[in-house]
């Protein structure tokens, strides 16, 4: 009889997971631009995000940032980072702020400043 439970923890270790219920996160995410997509310079590139929120986290307000270097940290620094600012936009949500006055729109330009193209990572 012991090899029955040691087959049903086996077992148990590969049919659970697919059972098990999918967690989410309370960050939004970034749907368009696709990771890893080139923009040109001067060129506009679809703009598309998913937010979320959950008891009290929220990402309905967002700010919208090209890096051209990464950040040095994320902590206060003269020289944080470098790059292009879009914009803060806000999507609808209720009842905080059903019709927000800055929504994002469905395209960026992406800044001819840029000397080469882009890649999103």
């Amino acid at each position: 009889m012991i090899f029955f439970p040691t087959l049903f923890s086996l077992l148990a270790g590969f049919v659970l997971p697919i059972f098990a219920a999918p967690t989410e996160s309370t960050s939004g995410i970034i749907l368009a631009p696709a990771q890893g997509a080139e923009i040109m310079p001067g060129s506009l590139f679809d703009f598309k995000y998913d937010a979320r929120a959950d008891y009290g986290i929220s990402s309905f307000n967002y700010t919208v940032w090209l890096f051209t270097t990464p950040p040095q940290s994320f902590s206060p620094a003269d020289n944080f980072a470098t790059g292009y600012f879009f914009g803060r936009f806000s999507e609808p949500n209720y009842p905080a702020n059903p019709y927000p006055n800055n929504p994002p729109p469905t395209h960026f330009r992406c800044p001819t400043s840029l000397k080469t193209q882009a890649v999103l990572e």
